[in-house]
């Protein structure tokens, strides 16, 4: 049967070869045509896999519920000017608002109300230093005031240091510090003074900003959120806005060149990995298909033939692009490469018919014989072997990743495809070009040697002994291959994205990945995330209590006190020059370190001396140095009374409600549908590695076997795809194996065949 049909198609080349070659040519078109039209780019990840899978179908339940909240995240990196950060901050959320393809930008929870009861998101204790401590503040009219009034604090303290007061000297001194490296660069560089007063007195184990700013715990990052509209029908999915983005980011940079920023999150983590594979892809592809044709053409002295082989397996791979279009529809990440693919496996058949195909001219001298043979000999070995290729990647249409199953599916049709037009278009074409050719000028085979091979042939026993011991130290390495789930460790080398996604975690608390979790109510929320918070691999949680705080009533009445603190501290400090103020305080370092080290707190004593350097280095420094040490000062106080301004503001708190947050803020943490509450929980560590994932994935699982998210995601499907791959090859090497025994009805070549293989998958 298989050697009726190879002869129909032979003598079908030699009648009909113009008609052979429009009609391929004819309908190349008309699948580039439809391709080009109608064929998609699905690079939505989320339809990589399957939504029978129980963890997928959760993921999309919750995407459904709360919405999508997969932002691109503008990092602002705060250095020591978190004022200048926040400058930066507001001109690109203005620049980006006025473009009409985003949908909202989100750095700033500005409202009336949570402007004045800002004080109300920090802890009680916070509270309580702020009442002890800042009311003296006002009287600071220089730099020799501050140390006053800390050597009126140490005085204070006397002996011993109680919780209340410890908590209170932490701020001072945490304070001071910032201070006296002002001090030191004004007084050495001539540095303006650059405002710290916001992490000195609202930081700690919580950066919170009296602006409404979202910062970072650490508040080393403030971070500016970005919703743009999103086509998955897109190669990037917001390869459009995205490009706008970065157009307006670039823009801003150059009005601020002092503030490092830069842009991550997966959805710009994703449009960079589909736009590097995209043209990657593109040009690996162009550059087989040239490599390929170059070494045809080396080999065979001629460009012609080559050439023909070329156009025939570009055919096909058009072609193959028109039965995509009008069966699936679409392409993927995974199935973007089959082009690539195509090429190394369809070139093979091309290579063996002008092979065989210019044996047969030297032999018989004679066109149509040496035609018809090619197709006929070599065609057998041709169908088994597109059989075997094919069938393995059908094979993988039998596992449970949906993004293989189509890449599998497609290159299988592919490699039956561009056999076809191995066996039409290409000998029409040889056809064609040779038929009126006197039989002298012919071009025919090559003459090769493979006499330096003959040894191996004589020596069959020796040859098979070294390759089975050379096949069984190799597959010792199987054990040592591993599966990389590192998703970052595929991205291009150098992009901003995966620059910034490192720094987050590298630097702070904060990731863009998180693992939500959904509670019935309010208060089930919050105990959900107090055992999140005892998770060794969990960093941060959040909860609708960080932006509707807890205790509310109790802190308001705390708060209240603070008024009385302002009214009632009218005792003027003791002032003294400053080199007086400053040998008194280093004086009272000495006595604090001994008291710390009698407590065995080490940490504290090393800080004390550390301070005490920084105390000699502006003894000497602010000598022959007045004017510099004034300017800072203008500066320093200024900013020191706006400050004090800014906490009277806050001395009048009224209770916040969810609905006093903006939309988006609202949705993230209380479901529109359900009125469910939603708790987020962000890795400790850098959970891009498979041991910190795995880590983490088994921690928030002992609390919630059915949590979702991206951690989630990538957790499950890689090891999906892992197991795929797998399975894919099991049921490929069965198939190669069937469809051989069938082929030759022989257990023997099947098995040599298997073994070969196995041995160049060793190799």
């Amino acid at each position: 049967m298989r050697g009726k049909i190879l002869f129909f198609i032979a003598r079908t080349v030699i009648k009909h070869p113009w008609k052979l070659v429009f009609a391929s040519i004819a309908l190349s078109l008309i699948s580039i045509i439809t391709a080009v039209s109608s064929l998609q780019m699905n690079t939505d990840q989320d339809d990589l896999v399957s939504e029978k899978l129980a963890y997928h179908k959760r993921y999309k339940d919750y995407l459904k519920e709360f919405g999508d909240l997969e932002y691109l995240f503008a990092v602002v990196e705060t250095g020591d000017n978190l004022p200048r950060a926040k400058d930066f901050a507001r001109a690109l959320a203005k620049k980006l608002e006025a473009i009409p393809d985003i949908k909202e930008v989100t750095y700033q929870i500005s409202n009336p109300k949570l402007e004045k009861s800002f004080l109300l998101y920090l802890p009680a204790d916070q509270i309580k230093s702020i009442g002890s401590y800042l009311p003296k503040m006002e009287q600071i009219n220089s730099v020799s005031d501050v140390f006053a009034m800390m050597n009126e604090q140490v005085a204070y303290a006397g002996t011993s240091v109680s919780a209340d007061s410890e908590k209170s000297m932490e701020m001072g001194f945490r304070f001071l510090d910032n201070m006296l490296d002002g001090v030191i660069s004004a007084t050495k560089d001539g540095t303006p003074y650059i405002p710290f007063l916001q992490q000195a007195f609202f930081g700690g184990e919580q950066a919170y900003d009296e602006d409404g700013f979202l910062l970072s715990e650490k508040g080393n990052f403030l971070f500016v959120m970005i919703m743009p509209e999103k086509n998955y029908k897109t190669l990037a999915v917001i390869d459009g806005p995205l490009k706008k983005i970065r157009k307006a980011f670039d823009e801003i940079k150059k009005e601020f060149p002092d503030v490092s920023a830069g842009l991550t999150g997966r959805p710009v983590l994703s449009a960079d990995e589909m736009s590097v594979s995209d043209t990657d892809m593109t040009a690996a592809t162009i550059a087989a298909l040239i490599i390929v044709t170059l070494i045809f053409i080396l080999y065979f002295k001629k460009p012609f033939r080559p050439a023909m082989a070329a156009a025939a397996l570009c055919s096909g791979i058009a072609q193959t692009f028109g039965f995509i279009t009008i069966t699936i529809g679409h392409l993927n990440i995974l199935s973007i490469v089959f082009a690539v693919i195509l090429v190394g496996a369809g070139i093979e058949y091309g290579l063996q018919i002008v092979s065989r195909y210019r044996e047969e001219l030297a032999s018989h001298k004679n066109v149509k014989a040496a035609i018809e043979t090619c197709i006929t000999h070599t065609g057998r070995g041709n169908i088994t072997a597109t059989a075997t290729t094919a069938a393995a990647f059908f094979a993988a249409c039998f596992t449970d990743f949906l993004a293989l199953q189509e890449l599998g599916f497609i290159a299988g049709f592919g490699i039956i495809i561009c056999l076809i037009n191995m066996f039409t278009l290409l000998p029409a074409l040889m056809y064609l070009h040779d038929k009126t050719k006197h039989p002298d000028r012919l071009e025919t085979t090559l003459r090769i040697s493979i006499r330096k091979f003959e040894k191996f042939y004589r020596r069959p026993k020796i040859t098979l002994a070294i390759t089975m011991i050379a096949t069984s130290a190799l597959a010792m390495a199987i054990l040592q291959v591993k599966f990389n789930h590192n998703l970052l460790d595929l991205q291009a080398n150098g992009l901003e994205s995966v620059k910034y996604e490192k720094k987050i975690i590298k630097e702070s608390s904060q990731s863009t990945w998180y693992a939500p979790f959904v509670a019935e109510s309010r208060e089930e929320s919050l105990n959900l995330a107090e055992k999140l918070k005892s998770l060794l691999s969990v960093g941060k949680v959040e909860t609708i209590a960080d932006v509707v705080p807890e205790k509310q009533e109790e802190k308001i009445k705390l708060i209240s006190t603070l008024k009385n603190s302002f009214s009632n501290s009218k005792k003027a400090l003791l002032k003294r020059p400053l080199d007086v103020e400053l040998g008194a305080f280093q004086a009272n370092l000495a006595k604090l370190s001994e008291m710390a080290f009698s407590s065995g707190r080490t940490d504290a004593v090393e800080a004390l001396e550390e301070t005490s350097k920084k105390i000699g280095e502006v003894m000497q420094l602010v000598k022959g140095h007045e004017t510099r040490l004034s300017d800072y000062e203008a500066g320093f106080v200024a900013d020191i009374k706006k400050h004090i301004e800014i906490l009277k503001g806050g001395l009048n708190p009224e209770t916040i409600s969810i609905d006093d947050m903006p939309e988006s803020i609202q949705r993230r943490y209380v479901s529109p549908v359900s009125g469910r509450y939603s708790v987020y929980a962000y890795p400790k560590e850098d959970i891009w590695k498979p041991k910190k994932m795995r880590a983490f994935i088994k921690d928030i699982r002992s609390v919630d076997p059915n949590v979702t998210g991206t951690p989630v995601e990538v957790y499950e499907s890689s090891r999906l795809l892992e197991k795929s791959f797998r399975q894919a090859a099991f049921f490929a090497m069965l198939a190669i194996i069937v469809i051989v025994l069938l082929d030759f009805r022989n257990l023997k070549l099947p098995l040599r065949r298997f073994s070969w293989a196995f041995y160049g998958y060793l190799n």
